[in-house]
């Protein structure tokens, strides 16, 4: 878990190193918006951690 502007961070984007330029991330989290683009996300979320359990096989 981490905190970006306020706001606990508990899912996928947590472990991006790129989680602070990502703009899909401040859409789908609502950093500073509204939240929009969540199923784009969530979709990249997907693909993150499929690379992540492919790395620890």
């Amino acid at each position: 878990m981490i905190e970006v502007c306020g706001k606990e961070i508990k899912d996928e984007c947590s472990h991006c190193g790129n989680i602070l330029e990502c703009e899909l991330f401040r859409q789908g989290h609502g950093i500073k918006q509204e939240r929009e683009n969540i199923a784009k996300m969530i979709a990249c979320q997907m693909k993150h951690r499929e690379k992540r359990e492919e790395k620890h096989d």
